[in-house]
């Protein structure tokens, strides 16, 4: 069967900024200039919150639960079809106002983009442009989607990372709540689909990147840099190789750097698992195009 890939942007959450009410030794320090700028920005920030709020519920619109107390997710449905363009977090966490826009630029046809910049208008006093120049990114996704190739058969090393955490043929490398998070998973099984779809995710946690440099210049390098897939079969005879046998499963189960605690042997089984990689396997090609469309995102586009 061929293999086809796609890259896509799979989720975006971009929210703005809100500081700390000032208190304890923090706050102590502070003068009451600084102290007065704070509590201004905290009042700007509660005022869009309730202006977006109520913008939002003049259209159509259904409230999700959380599971976070203080904390509300709208989702705005297009006017035509019913369908959701994107969601909305608003609330208040630990004394911080949340405003959070949540969408999937890769799901949005043309002209649902249209409709989503358009319910923009009334929310956000510079529309799309308050998004982009003022908001921080709070999460986004990278998506590789390989098609024509069975989960079982591939194992995901990244190089330097444990294997945290694995449910059935879901793979995580590194800490599911860190601020870099690769995933590999059966789409397919989620979506309760008969083919044969894997998902490749890199999932950013960070509220330090202004979402117009993510976009203009990502910062953030190569997020699938130091990752590679490698067919089990492979696996199994590299780790002969190294007289090892055993190996091979300890590697599946807790990653290259769980599973060989000499850092010397892990170095030399990675290079030559890199010399193995599956032949689909392209991360600067695949950064590339996630550049690319991010690219696509500037206001200067994305309208």
């Amino acid at each position: 069967m061929t293999v086809k890939i796609e890259t896509k942007l799979d989720k975006l959450v971009i929210g703005f900024k809100c500081p700390p009410i000032p208190k304890g030794e923090w706050g102590a320090k502070l003068t009451e200039e600084e102290k007065h700028v704070i509590h201004s920005q905290r009042a700007e920030n509660l005022a869009l919150m309730r202006h977006i709020e109520k913008m939002i519920k003049l259209g159509k619109h259904f409230v999700q639960k959380t599971g976070q107390k203080g904390l509300r997710r709208y989702c705005v449905l297009s006017e035509f079809t019913d369908k959701p363009l994107f969601y909305v977090q608003l609330g208040n966490i630990g004394g911080v106002w949340v405003i959070n826009f949540e969408w999937n630029p890769t799901k949005l046809s043309w002209e649902e983009q249209g409709e989503f910049l358009a319910n923009l208008q009334p929310m956000l006093y510079d529309h799309y442009d308050e998004l982009y120049y003022k908001g921080v990114v709070s999460h986004a996704e990278f998506a590789v989607d390989v098609y024509g190739v069975d989960i079982s058969d591939l194992v995901l090393i990244e190089k330097g990372r444990k294997t945290y955490s694995k449910t059935g043929t879901t793979t995580y490398s590194g800490l599911r709540g860190s601020p870099h998070v690769l995933t590999v998973y059966n789409k397919a099984k989620q979506l309760s689909l008969s083919e044969l779809w894997v998902r490749i995710e890199v999932r950013i946690k960070r509220r330090d990147i202004p979402f117009r440099q993510l976009v203009e210049e990502t910062p953030i390098g190569n997020p699938f840099g130091n990752a590679i897939i490698v067919d089990v079969k492979q696996l199994q005879l590299i780790a002969a190789e190294f007289g090892k046998p055993e190996l091979a499963t300890h590697i599946m189960e807790l990653g290259l750097n769980g599973a060989v605690k000499n850092k010397q042997l892990r170095l030399k089984i990675f290079s030559r698992l890199q010399e193995v990689a599956v032949e689909w396997w392209k991360p600067e090609q695949f950064w590339s195009q996630h550049q690319a469309l991010l690219k696509g995102l500037h206001p200067h586009q994305y309208k």
